[in-house]
């Protein structure tokens, strides 16, 4: 559970970084690329 949690909070964090990185306002878009190659599991 502690590894989820990590995991989930490494990406999130890191795609909102991400995000202000390149000034998007669209987080939203972001957080879809990250999150594509966990659905597919």
């Amino acid at each position: 559970m502690d590894t989820a949690v990590q995991t989930l909070f490494t990406l999130f964090y890191g795609t909102y970084l991400t995000a202000q990185l390149y000034a998007s306002p669209d987080i939203a878009g972001f957080y879809e690329t990250q999150l594509q190659p966990l659905e597919k599991r």
